[in-house]
């Protein structure tokens, strides 16, 4: 874990083209083997 760590996102896909509004679900398995799920609304 990282104090004041700012990670900004602008809604684009890995190719950098612009996301359809959607909501988004992602799942990640950590290198502690911790797995975090979560969603995210994206709408501009």
């Amino acid at each position: 874990e990282q104090d004041n760590y700012t990670n900004q996102w602008h809604g684009q896909d890995f190719k950098n083209r612009e996301l359809p509004d959607a909501t988004y679900y992602y799942f990640a398995r950590l290198k502690s083997g911790a797995e975090k799920t979560g969603w995210i609304y994206v709408n501009k």
